[in-house]
């Protein structure tokens, strides 16, 4: 652990509610401004899950899965985090926060690029996910989501750079997420 506690980086929310975002009242966190980290990858099923990373502002990292089957049914499970990775998660956010205020929404589903000056290609892609990443404390928040990112990337689509960018972000939570996790 940190011989001090690490400080929440700011980020540059665009969604600023009235009240307590209610992802802090599913997951009963005590704690009303931790950062919650949503991964999320909403494949074409009625069933699905989100992955919760939580960065504590006492520098304890908590971690939640929730299994929504239908809208009045949600499973939630909290994962036990070993004290000694709670340093690898703080670096990994620290190292990455500058990347996550770079990203540009708009950038993230462009899906029609000119061919000639009155021409427009528009690339339809089926069978695959979006992937989102949301960052959540307090009221505040900000959503980061790309359809078929991989597929836009591979085709070299406009904003596939940015699409790049998100993607190495989002494996790097969905990895950190898997990682040393606890049955509690």
């Amino acid at each position: 652990m940190y011989s001090q506690i690490p400080i929440i980086p700011n980020l540059n929310y665009n969604n600023f509610g009235d009240s307590i975002n209610s992802v802090i009242k599913l997951l009963k966190l005590e704690d009303k401004n931790s950062l919650i980290v949503k991964i999320n990858r909403t494949p074409n099923t009625v069933s699905y899950e989100s992955k919760y990373i939580v960065y504590q502002n006492d520098g304890k990292i908590l971690k939640f899965k929730t299994i929504y089957k239908n809208i009045d049914n949600v499973t939630i499970k909290k994962i036990k985090v070993k004290k000694n990775t709670y340093r690898k998660y703080w670096d990994f956010l620290n190292a990455n926060y500058s990347k996550i205020n770079d990203l540009d929404v708009d950038s993230l589903n462009i899906t029609t690029k000119p061919i000639h000056s009155k021409n427009i290609s528009k690339l339809i892609v089926f069978h695959e996910s979006s992937k989102v990443l949301e960052f959540i404390r307090g009221s505040e928040s900000i959503y980061f989501g790309s359809e078929n990112a991989e597929t836009f990337i591979k085709e070299n689509f406009p904003g596939y750079l940015m699409r790049e960018k998100f993607m190495n972000v989002y494996n790097g939570f969905t990895k950190l997420y898997k990682e040393n996790n606890l049955k509690q």
